[in-house]
Formats: structure tokens, sequence, C-alpha cells
């Protein structure tokens, strides 16, 4: 039961990175930034797709 959860968590959590990520490439693209040249925390990636 737990490895079922963990294995759950783990997607949510690759999904919800995934799409942060996205979301701040597109973003910053906009105005003609790089999204790895930023020093953006690794919690705004999870934060942004909520």
């Amino acid at each position: 039961m737990f490895s079922k959860l963990a294995s759950l968590l783990t997607i949510l959590g690759v999904g919800l990175y995934f799409t942060g990520w996205i979301y701040r490439w597109a973003y910053f693209a906009f105005f003609k930034l790089e999204v790895t040249t930023l020093d953006l925390p690794i919690k705004s990636f999870f934060i942004a797709p909520i």
C-alpha cells in the first residue's frame, strides 16, 4: 500500500514540476529571458501550476 502511495505522489510531483516549468518557460520567453539563467527556487515550479 505504501509503495502505491509513493508512486502516486512521485507521478503527481513530476507532473506538477513539468507543468510549472513549462509555464515559467512560456512566461519568461515572452520577455526574452531564459528560465535556466534565472535563479528561481525549485519550489516555485511546483507552485506555479496551482
